[in-house]
């Protein structure tokens, strides 16, 4: 990427865990213990291109801690858009029944 120019989408495919520490099933984990790492990285991502798609087909659990650091950069933000494309029934409930599905929030969750 040149200085001073972004690029209209960014692709980034969120990989599969190795499960939770107690033996759980493979899968990603945004949870309190990666919620500040994630924030992060998402606003490291927003800096450098308009869109954000985040392929989570394999996004098991998103805990409030996690929602909360994917809006916080998405308001840091606000002129660019967070995509999660691939996202479960239970991961867009848990974020509509959040309160985070807001039409001025820039973050898209797909099936």
């Amino acid at each position: 990427m040149l200085a001073g120019h972004l690029r209209d989408q960014l692709y980034v495919l969120v990989a599969p865990g190795t499960g939770q520490a107690g033996g759980g099933p493979p899968g990603v984990r945004v949870d309190t213990d990666g919620a500040l790492a994630f924030s992060a990285i998402l606003l490291t991502l927003l800096r450098q291109a308009t869109t954000v798609r985040l392929l989570c087909h394999t996004l098991d659990f998103f805990d409030a801690a996690g929602m909360s650091a994917l809006a916080d950069a998405a308001r840091a933000l606000p002129d660019r858009k967070i995509v999660l494309e691939g996202t479960n029934e239970t991961v867009r409930l848990a974020w509509e029944l959040s309160g985070f599905a807001d039409p001025s929030m820039p973050v898209v969750m797909t099936p």
